[in-house]
């Protein structure tokens, strides 16, 4: 294993995963949905996104449905996006689906596989089938970033890279004043909540 200080940037592969037969919760969600295209189609692809693609997703499912594009059977199909945050969908599909606000979808596509792998441990754990495949394929990559104020940040450089054990060693009881930077105080270190979180869950891991 790489020293942390060779680990300045962690890049985590958030793979959006598909899975069929899902639903979505309602409550702390967005939803979204594209404008209609215009045709009687009597095939409906429900998808569910995380937030933070949903609007692209919208554009693609409006392209889609404007199109001439036809199923095997001659008929048309349309699609329609709804979003919720990855950590809610998660909780979402361990709970039973009762008084959702939003379609079922029949495609998810959460941030990260993390989430796809946390809903199967849930879906062992209640000792129901599994709702996530082992194995799909990544269609994004996106880096997870540690960030802080650029003076803290361009201090911190001076000594080399900064990963997540120069990060964990900063919390310690000298903090900023090892930097010479005693006014600061202690160093504090925030992420968001793992539970609901892509990157909150990501950072937990990666300290680990």
């Amino acid at each position: 294993m790489a020293p942390p200080a060779t680990r300045t940037r962690q890049w985590l592969p958030y793979t959006a995963a598909v899975t069929a037969g899902l639903v979505v919760i309602a409550g702390a969600f967005v939803f979204v949905r594209q404008r209609e295209a215009g045709t009687d189609c009597a095939t409906i692809l429900q998808v569910n996104s995380s937030t933070e693609k949903a609007a692209l997703l919208v554009d693609l499912a409006e392209r889609y449905n404007r199109s001439d594009r036809s199923i095997k059977d001659g008929g048309c199909a349309q699609v329609h996006v709804s979003a919720l945050n990855s950590g809610k969908a998660t909780e979402a599909l361990a709970s039973g689906w009762t008084h959702t606000g939003l379609p079922q979808p029949q495609v998810w596509l959460p941030t990260s596989s993390l989430w796809t792998g946390q809903l199967r441990l849930l879906d062992k754990a209640a000792g129901r089938e599994l709702q996530t495949p082992d194995r799909y394929p990544s269609i994004a990559n996106s880096p997870l970033v540690i960030a802080m104020p650029q003076p803290k940040a361009e201090l911190v450089r001076k000594r080399g890279s900064l990963g997540w054990g120069e990060i964990l060693g900063l919390s310690g009881r000298d903090g900023w004043a090892d930097f010479g930077k005693p006014e600061w105080g202690r160093f504090t270190f925030g992420k968001d909540n793992p539970n609901l979180s892509t990157s909150g869950l990501a950072a937990t891991i990666a300290t680990y």
